[in-house]
């Protein structure tokens, strides 16, 4: 079965733009066929241009191979670019069609776990045709990306329409959940204000919240950014100007940049306490603790700094941090679902929570409320989407674009990888910013514990 897609684009475009693709996809050479060319040195002459476009992804094609050497013939993938019909159509093989027949090792072994794709009725992919086909999923998104013009999309489904488009990350999830023992995992990727994708898989109840570890700390750091906005707080001032007893001269900007030189735990309150002692409490232990390293010399990562920023927003809001931060954060991102503290209502919707170790054994993790402005809140990933959302509006809600720009900005050296809160890095030449998280809640067997990721990648072309 051919699938099909009719573009206005010129041929020379259409030909950039499957290259931009294979090489954004990590695809192999892309080989070029112009059969117009080729023909006429035949002595043939052809009265439309025809271009044979050959890619292969050797990842997947060495993964398609190792099950199955019969699905070479899949491999490479042919993209055809033709004049029909006063312009240029696109056309791929499904591989509905091309690998039909081909049975897989591992066909019946696994299910289906994904809540996002219907397997009962497959057109005879089987397990291998959904798994080794991923390269040709591909190729149908470079065939619509080829054929869409920066101004008008003009597409004609010409046969079936093209399979799900993130089947092949449907297909890494249930690889790693089944690889890793991974209880419950789930999933919200944002283009722009839309949110593309989110997904539940494993054990995971619908819409499953979770608690997200260090992503915690981008609300807290927002939060102290909205006192600074109205001028209600200098980051430059010593934490002593609001917490006078603290005892030392530290920064909020050290504190929330981690160059404050803390130590990185606390004495009271950390993983395993469950005391469930006071913000106020957890911060005054850090009196008699060392400081590491000189404020503002070197990246110190630090739970305890950003514990205590959390009780500047404490002292500053005259009420609980948890309270202050439903109103005036969550709420204003519209982050309903989440909570600093672990309440009833979220309770049937909080995944299987094991911890392991080494030796082998498994026992349920704490449930108590720990490092609450650190690393304790509570949210599901379409709520987690919301704060992603928020940063492609430059903080809107909740900030200025001035000042959430203030939170890009590397601190205290042009290389660092901390802003104000944000994490900074590179990725194929595109900025990512943002914070992973990790704790102790749905992961089992020889799995890490749970982790948690909130990016955003800004290009400097697209500017998302």
């Amino acid at each position: 079965m051919v699938y099909e897609v009719k573009t206005q684009r010129s041929m020379d475009e259409v030909a950039k733009a499957l290259e931009e693709s294979a090489a954004e996809n990590k695809f192999g050479v892309l080989t070029v066929h112009n059969l117009q060319q080729t023909m006429q040195k035949k002595g043939v002459e052809m009265d439309r241009q025809v271009r044979i476009f050959e890619v292969c992804n050797p990842h997947q094609a060495k993964r398609a191979l190792e099950a199955d050497p019969r699905v070479s013939t899949a491999l490479p993938c042919r993209i055809s670019v033709y004049e029909a019909d006063g312009g240029l159509k696109l056309a791929t093989i499904l591989p509905t069609e091309l690998m039909k027949g081909f049975e897989s090792k591992r066909d019946g072994a696994n299910g289906a776990r994904g809540r996002g794709r219907d397997r009962e009725d497959d057109g005879g992919r089987g397990g291998l045709a959904s798994r080794g086909s991923s390269g040709l999923r591909y190729a149908h998104a470079m065939v619509r990306a080829a054929a869409s013009s920066a101004h008008s999309a003009c597409w004609v489904w010409a046969s079936a329409p093209p399979e799900a488009p993130f089947a092949s990350l449907e297909d890494l999830i249930e690889y790693q959940i089944e690889d890793k023992g991974i209880p419950a995992l789930s999933i919200a990727l944002v283009d722009g204000q839309d949110i593309v994708y989110a997904e539940d898989f494993g054990e995971a109840p619908e819409d499953a919240v979770y608690r997200v570890g260090s992503v915690s700390k981008l609300y807290t750091d927002i939060a102290v950014m909205q006192f600074a906005e109205i001028g209600m707080l200098d980051l430059d001032a010593p934490v002593t100007t609001y917490l006078p007893d603290f005892g030392k001269q530290i920064t909020l900007r050290q504190l929330m940049a981690h160059r404050s030189g803390l130590v990185r735990e606390l004495p009271v309150g950390n993983y395993f306490d469950p005391t469930e002692p006071t913000i106020e409490q957890v911060v005054t232990s850090l009196k008699d603790t060392p400081q590491v390293l000189e404020p503002g010399s070197k990246t110190k990562y630090s739970n305890a700094g950003l514990m205590t920023v959390g009780r500047v927003v404490e002292v500053l809001a005259r009420k609980p941090f948890h309270e202050h931060m439903q109103t005036e954060v969550l709420e204003r991102l519209g982050m309903l679902d989440s909570s600093f503290q672990r309440e009833e209502r979220l309770g049937p919707r909080i995944p299987l929570a094991l911890m392991w170790s080494y030796d082998g054994r498994e026992f349920p993790a704490p449930t108590f409320d720990v490092l609450e402005p650190a690393g304790n809140l509570y949210s599901p990933m379409r709520d987690q989407a919301k704060l992603l959302q928020a940063i492609f509006r430059d903080g809107a809600p909740v900030l200025q674009p001035a000042t959430f720009a203030q939170m890009l900005e590397p601190q205290f050296a042009d290389d660092a990888r901390f802003g104000l809160g944000f994490a900074l890095s590179q990725f194929e030449g595109r900025r990512m910013i943002g914070h992973t998280g990790a704790r102790s809640t749905v992961s089992r067997r020889s799995s890490p514990p749970c982790r948690t990721t909130s990016w955003a990648w800004r290009s400097p072309l697209r500017g998302t």
